[in-house]
């Protein structure tokens, strides 16, 4: 059947009354993130409204994403959605509104048409109505929704940016005056510590109100040990990733943080004390980060279960962890081999590096991929 014809099928069914209708129904609910504080539980009911409203219909389930509509992410609610419009497993399908199938115009309207072309019909709440192609009015309220939603979620997304610009200013400041080195708001790197935000407004239960701020010569620590000669296991263990005092899956053992909580590389005899670089290979001797964290079976099970429902044998969180082969290669390349000091590493560091690399064929490749196992920790 041409798409000339299906729409003429569509517009031919519209005259009969969504109510007295007995159709198998979809509901498509789509929050961004949890961590912004949007909640799902308005479109849920919204859509259990909906159907009791309409107890004509035959079927009625639901798709439930939290994910971002915009471009780039990968949306497998709606793709199964939109694979199900297809292959004609439903026949009319209830947003709440047109931002909840996407935030950019043409996307959304590609969407929308996509849908029609399939035979079915859009219910949208904020219009209290189905959607018809034929009628100009919703034609140009479709538009304007996605134009707006398009719209609001440039500005949001230019707010956040120079909202953060601000943060990073404001934490280098305050960096100098209490003689720290690089600060950052997250991303702790094996050469960071975990510290409390000191801009952290409370009452967010989405924030944990930390930050990260480097610990003096550990990443030349980390260049002086490979030229030493350990390998890349050895690396891994005395390097770990930081503990999060605040992880969410109780990870930190209570132990107070090495260097007083703030590694701070200057200070004065009357202001805040220095640490020496004989105290940080201290600390990575004694054990790093592995003497502040609690043994598996002592944390949340959840700290081990991916989104996806498998689990997996390291921490999700990074707490505590040992560095991959890869990450260590990544850091290897990074400090050793791009700052030139060619003449100073070990002669076997190419060959170290070399051992834990390899060249794969693309089926390998695609079998991590299926796997999941794609991770820097």
């Amino acid at each position: 059947m041409t798409k000339k014809a299906k729409m003429a099928e569509y517009m031919a069914k519209m005259e009969k009354p969504v109510s007295d209708s007995n159709y198998r129904v979809r509901g498509y609910i789509r929050i961004s993130s949890e961590s912004v504080g949007q909640d799902e539980k308005r479109q849920i009911s919204g859509f259990l409204d909906f159907e009791k409203a309409h107890p004509n219909f035959t079927e009625v389930k639901h798709y439930l994403e939290k994910s971002t509509a915009r471009g780039g992410y990968v949306r497998k609610k709606f793709n199964d959605m939109m694979a199900d419009a297809k292959a004609n497993k439903f026949d009319l399908l209830w947003v709440e509104q047109p931002s909840r199938l996407a935030r950019n115009t043409r996307e959304g309207l590609n969407a929308v048409h996509e849908l029609l072309e399939s035979g079915i019909y859009v219910y949208i709440e904020k219009f209290r109505r189905v959607f018809d192609p034929s009628n100009d009015m919703d034609k140009m309220n479709l538009v304007f929704a996605f134009a707006m939603a398009e719209g609001e979620s440039d500005w949001n997304s230019r707010n956040t940016k120079n909202s953060m610009k601000v943060k990073s200013r404001m934490l280098e400041e305050w960096a100098k005056e209490n003689g720290l080195m690089n600060i950052r708001g997250n991303n702790a790197k094996f050469s960071d510590m975990y510290i409390d935000d000191p801009y952290f407004h409370k009452g967010k239960k989405t924030k944990k109100g930390i930050c990260v701020v480097e610990i003096p010569y550990m990443k030349d620590l980390y260049v002086q040990n490979h030229m030493c000669g350990l390998n890349w296991k050895e690396m891994a263990n005395k390097f770990r990733s930081p503990v999060n005092h605040k992880c969410e899956y109780g990870c930190h053992n209570g132990k107070k943080f090495p260097f007083d909580s703030m590694p701070r590389e200057k200070g004065t005899h009357d202001g805040p004390k220095r640490i020496y670089r004989s105290e940080v290979a201290t600390f990575l001797d004694e054990g790093g980060w592995a003497q502040f964290i609690k043994p598996d079976n002592e944390i949340s099970k959840e700290a081990f279960i991916l989104k996806s429902g498998k689990k997996r044998a390291q921490r999700k969180c990074g707490c505590g962890q040992k560095m991959s082969s890869v990450t260590i290669s990544k850091m290897t390349k990074e400090l050793c081999y791009d700052t030139k000091i060619e003449e100073k590493r070990s002669p076997k560091a190419f060959e170290r590096i070399d051992a834990v690399s390899s060249e794969v064929d693309v089926s390998t490749l695609e079998a991590i991929l299926l796997s999941g196992k794609v991770n820097s920790r």
